[in-house]
């Protein structure tokens, strides 16, 4: 069973998560932030954040968005990456997939962080995990 404080934190991220794909939101690329090392601001900054995979044969329609990082290797949100080649966010929320008739399908969201030196190599690594997939402009 996981800790109160943890559960709390869950359930507000799968509240959040609902709303956003009810809405047909772009998704937001503050939905899965760690929010601190372990999930605990007060211990320091999180190292990276969590893979969220989906998929792989269902035509995703990505979000695909480079994450600046400081001169530390920090995002806007505080998460620590490091320095080296730059990182690049890709999402999709399940109202994005449809089947090979066109047809919406429910399947997994994904939200995962791939290093690339640009948005085309990005791009090339994404469609390897995701031969289908599409991307916003």
């Amino acid at each position: 069973m996981l800790p109160p404080v943890v559960r709390e934190k869950v359930l507000s991220m799968e509240k959040k998560l609902k709303k956003q794909t009810s809405n047909n939101e772009t998704p937001d690329y503050k939905t899965h932030d760690p929010k601190g090392w372990c999930g605990d601001p007060s211990r320091g900054a999180a190292l990276g954040r969590p893979s969220y995979r989906g998929d792989p044969d269902f035509k995703y329609k990505f979000v695909l968005r480079k994450v600046p990082l400081d001169s530390g290797g920090y995002d806007p949100n505080g998460t620590y990456f490091g320095v080296g080649e730059p990182i690049y966010w890709y999402a999709s929320t399940n109202h994005d997939c449809t089947d090979d008739e066109g047809n919406p399908v429910e399947v997994a969201e994904v939200d995962c962080i791939i290093r690339a030196a640009d948005r085309a190599a990005a791009k090339q690594a994404i469609l390897k995990d995701y031969p289908r997939a599409r991307f916003f402009r």
